[in-house]
């Protein structure tokens, strides 16, 4: 078994298409202000921070 997971999926490399004109920052800062089912905004930041790029991945 590979102990590189970019070896076996290559596209983990690749950057991530963002609309023109927005950074990273920009995405997850507008994501940041919505909210689950009346929730608190903050109980999504570690999910902003961790999965950003995995969320944008499959947009």
């Amino acid at each position: 078994m590979a102990s590189n997971p970019s070896s076996v999926f290559p596209s983990l490399n690749q950057p991530i298409d963002l609309p023109e004109g927005y950074s990273q920052k920009d995405l997850m800062l507008y994501l940041q202000g919505f909210a689950l089912d009346g929730s608190k905004g903050d109980e999504l930041i570690n999910y902003h921070k961790e999965d950003l790029e995995r969320f944008l991945d499959t947009l």
